[in-house]
């Protein structure tokens, strides 16, 4: 009878001992999985500045989670069930938090979580990788404790209620220290807290055109073809193609993952000392194709701007089109993940297929395997090739992205970890393509880039040398480029991503007036400095051969390092700080936000585009924000092609705070539905649109016009 008495006591415990229960779920989860990542990141021979930067993070863990479950202990006082559903809550956050750090080497940024809610992340990560096994087993550990505890307390520990004060103060008499990641040395509140008053102290920035009249542009992004020529130069108008895989950084070839690609370094044109300058994918095919800098400190991706707002400046796909070439993007993912198809489509692809391109295709929920992309370009090249016109095709994998997709079909490797699996598969899928291109005399006329849309890197020991793990690794790319009659040599300068648009006009002749930066394929005598960036970890650095120089986000704090080659570390120096201040004025006009038009913003705008797949999802989760006063108009425009087989159906899904709105059309061949409705909002709203095309097999629907105006009525 006694044995099932204890649960009413320990929830009677729990009732009476509110403030220790809030104290061990607050504490318990955060620090079962901070001993998790020490674990993980702790090298043989740790340095005394990594020890006492690993013990900060400890006490900031501590700190913040006591001050938490302080603000918490008031409104929960005198409940049984509130710790419970704290330490349950938190276990989840943590989890994920730590899910996060393993791929992204940084806590989860808050003001990032956007994306984090995407189908392709939701049902793709989340509930695939081990956040629940991670967050069973920390609410665990926390419930098993705070058991024990009930069986011996006494007393309600009120005295603790000033260690949150304490490990507060103990916090600040640790600073921060540049050399290590934020990681290891604050919780994920601190840094969160970091980021937002970073973000209100951050210098404003000036809205202009990207690339051009920039301050600062002569000497981070210079348009500069003086050097000499290290190439053959083709002299006609070979084809291009752009082997993009997802993840591939100099990391990945270090660690012999990707072999076949690692052979191609030795018998081709090799670039080891490339910088990708922001992290996420659409952010490096900005860079790769436009030839300019992404969002150095805004979180706001340029792609983004110039997908929904229309392009702002020549891209290379529009630029060879304009010289005769067909241009087709191709990915394994789905396209409207960060609306890659708008900016395909802006930047000026005439083809663009995605994971909606393969019905029937085993796949996962990134999209289809990365085999099954290379296949379905070589039939597009094949296509292509007997068309006659050169060509531009750009690739873009995905198999390599968390949590990573290698096929049932792919049985090499077994023993090696799913990773270093999806590296392996898509190093082979890719080989596979450029030997069959070959053996299809398809390489003859086509130079083949390979490299990656940003860079990834292990976690095992990533944090031991920061200035490295950071700067080495974290942002440094390579490129392989394959050139027609077996060029090869190692070209050891240093370029970044928004090198290669200038790089490409220049090996095709073509005019590149409209284009900044240093051509690949040219030798200089000096170093230019690069700058590059990461949203995670809120670091800004400057590369200038073997210098480099890491600061914080807001300026006021920065390192400088020299390579030494002898030692094969970063050794500290003084910053040129007037490199800082320049670099610091350069990005005040280089990050472009969404454009305000004075009292109207465009909130969604698509038109003249014509979907052929049998389901689409035009507008996908856009949500804005309404206030009293302000006007928003839908308009949607469609018409089905006269030689339609079939009705089509489009679906309007709007939600003004809860409150779900429906509207849905059946178009029949030839038809054309317009529609309109403008609503004043008289109290603030949370406003989310969602729009569905839906054709039968070889129909399609043309979108003459969609979108969604938001104007801000002048008061009277």
């Amino acid at each position: 009878m006694r044995s099932k008495s204890w649960f009413p006591g320990f929830l009677e415990f729990l009732r009476r001992h509110t403030w220790l229960a809030l104290v061990v779920f607050s504490l318990g989860p955060v620090l079962v999985l901070r001993v998790y990542l020490i674990n993980l990141y702790l090298a043989d021979d740790p340095s005394p500045s990594w020890l006492l930067a690993a013990t900060r993070g400890v006490v900031s863990d501590a700190a913040y989670s006591l001050t938490l479950a302080l603000v918490l202990w008031r409104p929960l006082n005198g409940t049984a069930t509130g710790p419970l559903v704290v330490g349950a809550l938190l276990s989840l956050l943590h989890a994920a938090n730590h899910e996060h750090l393993l791929y992204n080497h940084a806590h989860a940024n808050f003001a990032l979580t956007g994306l984090g809610f995407t189908k392709e992340v939701l049902l793709g990560n989340v509930l695939i990788v081990p956040v629940f096994a991670k967050a069973a087993i920390a609410f665990a550990v926390s419930l098993t404790v705070m058991f024990g505890v009930s069986l011996v307390a006494s007393r309600q520990w009120s005295w603790s209620r000033l260690l949150p004060g304490a490990l507060l103060a103990l916090i600040i008499a640790l600073p921060l220290k540049l050399d290590h990641p934020d990681f290891v040395q604050t919780s994920v509140y601190e840094v969160n807290l970091r980021h937002l008053v970073r973000a209100l102290r951050a210098p404003g920035i000036e809205p202009g055109t990207p690339g051009a009249g920039t301050e600062g542009a002569d000497r981070f992004h210079p348009r500069d073809l003086s050097g000499s020529p290290v190439v053959s130069f083709p002299g006609n108008r070979p084809n291009i193609l752009m082997v993009l895989v997802e993840g591939w950084g100099r990391a990945v070839l270090e660690a012999g993952h990707t072999p076949k690609l690692e052979a191609l370094t030795s018998s081709s044109l090799y670039f080891p000392n490339v910088i990708a300058h922001q992290v996420q994918t659409h952010r490096g095919l900005y860079s790769i194709l436009c030839g300019d800098y992404p969002n150095l400190l805004l979180h706001a991706a340029k792609s983004d701007v110039i997908g929904q707002f229309g392009i702002r400046r020549p891209c290379l796909p529009e630029m060879l089109a304009q010289h005769g070439y067909e241009t087709v993007f191709m990915q394994s993912a789905g396209l409207d993940f960060m609306r890659k198809d708008r900016f395909a489509a802006a930047v000026g692809f005439g083809e663009i297929h995605g994971a909606e391109h393969y019905p029937g295709v085993l796949r996962s929920e990134w999209g289809v395997d990365d085999g099954t992309l290379m296949q379905g370009a070589r039939e597009r090249i094949a296509r292509l090739s007997d068309g006659g016109a050169p060509w531009m095709m750009t690739l873009l994998t995905s198999g390599t992205h968390p949590p990573y997709f290698v096929p049932d079909s792919y049985t090499d490797h077994p023993d090696a970890g799913l990773r270093e699996r999806a590296f392996r598969f898509a190093d082979q899928v890719t080989a596979d393509l450029l030997e069959a291109l070959r053996s299809d005399g398809r390489l003859d006329n086509t130079w083949v880039l390979i490299l990656s849309d940003e860079t990834s890197i292990p976690s095992q020991g990533a944090a031991t040398s920061h200035p490295e793990f950071q700067s080495e690794y974290a942002n440094r790319a390579n490129i392989v480029v394959l050139a027609p009659g077996r060029q090869r040599r190692r070209l050891a300068g240093f370029y970044g991503y928004k090198d290669i648009m200038i790089s490409m006009l220049d090996l095709l002749g073509l005019d590149s007036s409209a284009a900044r930066g240093r051509s690949l394929f040219r030798e200089y005598s000096g170093s230019s400095p690069i700058l590059y960036a990461s949203l995670y970890t809120g670091r800004f650095f400057i590369r200038t051969g073997v210098d480099l120089i890491m600061c914080v986000r807001t300026w006021d704090k920065c390192s400088g390092f020299r390579r030494d080659d002898v030692r094969s570390r970063l050794v500290d120096r003084e910053p040129d700080w007037s490199l800082v201040a320049a670099a610091r004025g350069f990005t005040r006009t280089n990050d472009l936000g969404y454009p305000d038009r004075g009292e109207v913003q465009t909130v969604f705008e698509e038109r003249k585009t014509l979907y052929g797949q049998e389901r689409r999802r035009v507008i996908g989760n856009r949500h804005m924000g309404a206030k009293p006063g302000d006007l928003v108009v839908w308009r949607v425009v469609l018409s089905a092609p006269a030689s339609n087989r079939g009705i089509s159906t489009a679906r309007l899904v709007r939600y003004v705070t809860d409150i779900k709105q429906t509207r849905t059309w059946t178009i029949e061949p030839g038809q054309t539905i317009r529609f309109t409705d403008d609503r004043v909002f008289d109290r603030s709203a949370l406003v989310t649109s969602e729009l569905f095309l839906s054709n039968q097999r070889d129909d399609a629907l043309l979108v003459q016009e969609v979108s969604i105006v938001k104007t801000r009525r002048r008061k009277e």
